[in-house]
This record gives structure tokens, C-alpha cells and sequence, in this order.
């Protein structure tokens, strides 16, 4: 079973971690200090070092397993990764509910600033370490060391990751597990219950746990996927001068729009292959295969007639992943850390962001069963001439009972605190080009939030999109940006069809394409806070928006010596009258002054010298 880590006092109450952000290749071998690697290649089935030696380049030393256990082979792929500590993933945090965590961040990437988000965590009275890049605090610079401080709340299946532009796409994640206290037990929030219910919501005794981190592996650095998708470029993707391929955007089965950039490879906590097609010269059909067999995929090892938990949680960039294991039933008891009546299922479906706990009954015959992390593409837009990536999307305003809701413009909501807010997300699928659009995983900081309605598009009888949900008005604007309630009698809690029985309880919620969801929460966490579309290319875009929580006045003030940041400009007169007016120089300085030019007119001299 999980147990708290890190450096704990004696009580548990505080928890310490230390951690160094830096650049690492994948399938490198650093030594102790990382400060040099050499590459590491496969050949007849084993993993070699190659030699830097002057007159060894070509050799190959064997890697013993120690070295093989610290290289971070990914899919098998050479390319950049920014990790935590050396690792990919980061490092697990495993905290009890309630304890102070502490993880002092050192930046030591050359030249790209980092913030670190704690997803799931409410940041009750600390909306100032929420890690969102300018909102939150200024982003830790190069060389810069900060140190977060929370309390680990509420309990359940967490994570953390960048959350300056792209960069958690290149590795910088990892997960956050809050344990409940020892002698509590975890129950929903209903009135009343039967005995069955309680059945149903009381968990078991597990022999064991496993966290499983979920990430669509790019094979390039995000920058690049993004300024490709943000040019419109991505048609080129196999190769900007191979004419002979193209990228067409891949489609789910419901005909709506999914992929807007080509899928490599699912990694299961930073391990997998890479899956790549080959005509067969027999059938003339492709066939899958696996590009090398010996990089090595994630194992879990059960002892049968033993019950496992896991959790399980998606990092991806962009890909929704359905999850299974072979013969066996996914007993799935919460999300986003939250618990559900226990639902038994094939598979579950985990958008980017968002977490599922399952437990399995290890009841089939020794042997090994895969466990599959598949996309949801099942085939691609070739028909159409031209798509966009950025297709009709909106956030819409919150609808508010009891509730004063000022709009201070189209990015920042203001809301009282201490009421209950209704909130629409609406996903509008008008994109032009013959395209649906594409489902959003919005995530919401500092609440979880009750999901109390998901209006879905229309379908026909083979579940295929034909068009949008009819309760939202879009007033015939193509993006939808003022929608409405077509019927005004819905205006805040009088939407017909809410649960307010026993509604699940989520921070990141999929918004269906074409549709809507309708959350509750209520206004108790005074402060600024991001609510914004999962998929990292698209918060990029400016799929975002701000909620202002409570006044000023409610919201609790940072640490002294917190620093600021925004923007800078000063005039050409404030420059002229500090020309003008310059601070005085001592004498002693100018003779110093006059010594550093000598020296450095010695140093060029020298350098001069040397290249002649």
C-alpha cells in the first residue's frame, strides 16, 4: 500500500521535497553529476553505451542493469525531455490529507522559465501558489529557487505538471496522492443512503496499489508541435520535404474531430514502443509492428486471488486514452480523486487532465495481460481539403443563483463569494471547412465542482454527429461567443434535467462536441483562478478564462517578499532625466572602473594573440 514520502518530521505534518528542473535526453546514459552522457543503442538484444573515446567511436560497451534503470528510454526514441530529479515521469508526492507540503523548485534549464500546478489541490487560503504562469506568480526563472508551500487537500488521486505553455508535454509532471486519515472512511455525500448504496461506496481491502501515469509521447520538442499547429502546418507533419506523405486529422467514432496532430506513442509511466506500419508484400494491406522490441514497457506484478488498486492518471497533451486489461474488470470508485458508487466496466475513457481510480480482482490463471492505453481515432479527414485547428469553441459565462455575476469583460469573471454558482461550458462544433470540431476537457482551479447536466449533440442511428444540442442559442454567430439558453426560463438553477440527487464530483470535466455541461459548485475559495481547456496547445491558443472569487479584501495577501511581475515601460522623459542626472561615482570607483577596462583591453590583446 501507498505511504507517505519525502522528508516528514516525526508527527507527519510537514512534508519536504527538493527539485531540479533540467534538460535530459531520452535513451542517453548521464553520469553521476549528469554533466556528460553518451548514447545508448540496441543490438542483438541487448542495451550498449557507445564510447567517446578518440580512437573508439565506434565500439559499443554493454549497459549493466543498474545504468539501464536510470535511462530514460521513453519510446525508444532520441529527443529532448524536461525532467524532475533525472526522472520521467517526476517524482511521486505521497502525502496524508492535510499535510503542509513543501517542494522547493530549482530551475536549471537554460533559458525557458517553469511555474508547477497542483491539479486537484484547492489551495485553500494559498491561491497564490496555484503554479498558473503570471496569474498565480511570476514563472521561476533560470537559476532562481522557489519553494511552494500547501496543504495537501482534498484527499484523492492528484498530479502535478507545468503549466507554462507546452512544457508539461516534454515530461514536467508527476503524480500527487492525498491518503485519507488512518480511522476515516470514505463515503458520498447524500442525505440518505440505503444499505445497499453504502455497499456500494464502501471500498475494500486491497493487497496493493499502483499509480499509472498516461502520456502521448511526441518525438519533438512541444515548441515544435505547436508552432507547426499555430502556422497550420500540420498537414506536413511525416516531413516538411517528403512529398510523398501527409497528415490527415483523425476522427473518433462519432465522426467528430480528434487529432489535429499525427499520434506516436502511449507512455505508461514514461515507458513504451512505438507502433509504426508496414505494407505486406502477401496482402498488400499495412500491418502494425513494433518498431524495437527491446525498449521495455511498465509491468505490474499481482499475486492471484489478490485485489489492486490503481490510479490512474492522464497527462497527454492533447489524446483522450481508453484504458483496459486483458480478462479482467475494471471495478472503477472515483475520479479526479473523488468517489463514485462503484461502476463495473471493460474499459474507461480518461481525457487529458483527469484521473480514474479502479481496482481489479487478480482472478485469472498466471500468465501476462496487457493493459491497453488506445486513442479514440478510428479514422481520418481525407475527404476535406482543409481544416483548422482552432474550430469553434467557447466558455460560456456563469449563470448564477443567489449569486451577483459582473462580467469585467470577455476573459475575467467577478463572483460572490459564498453562494452557489451554476456554470455552462458550451462547445460549439460550427467550424466551417466540413468539420465537427473537437470534445474539451476543461479543467476548473481551486474547486471540485458537482457535473449536474451534459446535454449531448444529435445523433443519428449509428451514433454519428449530425448536429448540435438545440438548447443553446449561438444568436447565428459561426464561433458562438454570446451563446444563450435558447429558452430564457432556464436562467440559473431552473435548467430542467439537473442532478442535484447524487451528481459526480470532478475538476476537469469532458464537454462533448456540439454540447454542453452544466457544474455546481459554490464560491468558498476566495481568489484568481484559470479555468481552461486541458489540451495544452489549445489553453495556448487562448482557450481560457479568469474567475475572480470574492473581493480583494477576502482573499488572503502572498508572503512578504512575494515578487510581482507584468509589463514595463517607461518614458523618453524619465530617460532623459536619468542621463541627466546620474547618481554620483565615487573616486575610488572610478579608479576601479579605470583597472576593468585595462584588464579587459589586456584580455582582447590576449585573445587576439592567440587566434593569430
Amino acid at each position: 500500500m501507498l505511504q507517505p514520502n519525502g522528508d516528514c518530521n516525526a508527527e507527519g505534518t510537514v512534508c519536504e521535497y527538493s527539485w531540479k528542473i533540467e534538460h535530459r535526453e531520452t535513451m542517453v546514459i548521464y553520469d553521476e553529476n549528469a554533466e556528460a552522457g553518451l548514447p545508448v543503442v540496441t543490438f542483438n538484444g541487448n542495451f550498449y553505451k557507445r564510447n567517446r573515446d578518440l580512437n573508439q567511436c565506434s565500439r559499443r560497451d554493454l549497459l549493466s542493469e543498474t545504468e539501464k534503470s536510470k535511462v530514460i528510454t521513453a519510446d525508444g526514441s532520441y529527443g529532448p525531455a524536461t525532467t524532475i530529479n533525472g526522472q520521467l515521469p517526476g517524482p511521486n508526492i505521497i502525502v496524508k490529507n492535510g499535510t503542509q507540503v513543501v517542494v522547493r523548485v530549482t530551475n536549471a534549464l537554460l533559458m525557458e522559465g517553469i511555474t508547477i500546478h497542483w491539479h486537484g489541490m484547492e489551495q485553500r487560503h494559498t491561491p497564490w501558489m496555484d503554479g498558473v504562469a503570471g496569474v498565480s506568480h511570476c514563472p521561476i526563472n533560470p537559476g532562481e529557487t522557489f519553494t511552494y508551500r500547501f496543504l495537501a487537500t482534498p484527499p484523492g488521486t492528484h498530479w502535478y505538471h507545468s503549466h507554462l505553455g507546452t512544457q508539461r508535454t516534454d515530461g514536467l509532471y508527476g503524480a500527487l496522492i492525498v491518503l485519507p486519515p488512518d480511522s476515516s472512511e470514505v463515503q458520498l455525500d447524500n442525505e440518505s443512503e440505503t444499505s445497499a448504496e453504502v455497499e456500494e461506496t464502501t471500498e475494500p481491502e486491497y493487497d496493493g496499489e499502483f499509480i499509472m501515469i498516461l502520456h502521448d509521447w511526441m518525438r519533438e520538442n512541444s515548441l515544435d508541435t505547436n508552432n507547426r499547429i499555430l502556422a497550420e502546418m500540420q498537414r506536413f507533419s511525416p516531413g516538411y520535404n517528403d512529398t510523398t506523405k501527409c497528415f490527415y486529422q483523425t476522427r473518433q467514432s462519432d465522426g467528430t474531430d480528434i487529432g489535429v496532430t499525427p499520434f506516436h506513442s502511449a507512455l505508461i509511466n514514461g515507458k513504451g514502443q512505438f507502433y509504426t506500419y508496414e505494407r505486406s508484400r502477401k496482402t498488400g494491406y499495412k500491418q502494425e509492428y513494433i518498431e524495437n522490441h527491446l525498449i521495455p514497457v511498465e509491468t505490474f506484478t499481482v499475486e492471484r486471488m489478490k485485489m489492486y488498486r490503481f490510479r490512474v492518471i492522464n497527462a497527454a497533451m492533447m489524446f483522450a486514452f481508453d484504458v483496459s486489461i486483458d480478462s479482467h474488470k475494471l471495478h472503477v470508485i472515483a475520479t479526479d480523486g473523488n468517489r463514485l458508487r462503484t461502476v463495473i466496466a471493460d474499459s474507461v475513457i480518461i481525457n487529458s487532465g483527469e484521473r480514474f481510480d479502479f481496482y481489479i480482482e487478480a482472478s485469472q490463471n498466471p500468465g501476462n495481460y496487457w493493459i491497453h492505453a488506445r486513442t479514440l481515432e478510428t479514422s481520418n479527414i481525407k475527404d476535406v481539403s482543409k481544416q483548422r485547428q482552432s474550430s469553434g469553441r467557447t466558455i460560456f459565462s456563469p449563470l448564477c443563483n443567489r449569486a451577483i455575476c459582473m462580467s469585467s469583460g470577455r476573459e475575467v469573471f467577478t463572483v460572490q463569494s459564498g453562494n452557489f454558482v451554476y456554470e455552462a461550458v458550451g462547445n460549439g462544433s460550427n467550424a466551417g471547412n466540413g468539420l465537427h470540431g473537437t470534445a474539451h476537457p476543461v479543467h476548473i482551479h481551486g474547486h471540485h465542482f458537482y457535473v449536474v447536466k451534459t446535454g449531448f449533440a444529435q445523433y443519428d442511428a449509428n451514433g454519428k454527429y449530425i448536429a448540435d444540442n438545440e438548447d443553446i442559442d449561438c444568436g447565428g454567430q459561426e464561433r458562438c461567443n454570446n451563446a444563450k439558453w435558447r429558452d430564457p426560463n432556464w436562467a440559473g438553477d431552473n435548467i430542467p434535467g439537473l442532478n442535484l440527487v447524487n451528481p459526480p464530483m470532478k475538476d476537469t470535466i469532458i464537454v462533448p462536441v456540439g454540447g454542453y455541461v452544466v457544474v455546481r459548485y459554490v464560491a468558498d475559495n476566495p481568489g484568481w483562478w484559470f479555468v481552461h481547456c486541458h489540451i495544452a496547445i489549445h489553453q495556448v491558443e487562448g482557450m481560457a478564462m479568469m474567475f475572480k472569487e470574492g473581493d480583494e479584501s477576502e482573499m488572503n495577501a502572498p508572503p512578504d517578499g512575494f515578487r510581482s511581475c507584468g509589463h514595463f515601460d517607461w518614458s523618453a522623459e524619465d530617460f532623459f532625466e536619468k542621463i541627466r542626472s546620474p547618481a554620483p561615482v565615487s573616486s575610488s570607483m572610478k579608479v576601479t572602473a579605470g583597472w576593468n577596462v585595462f584588464y579587459a583591453l589586456l584580455l582582447v590583446l590576449a585573445f587576439r594573440v592567440r587566434n593569430h
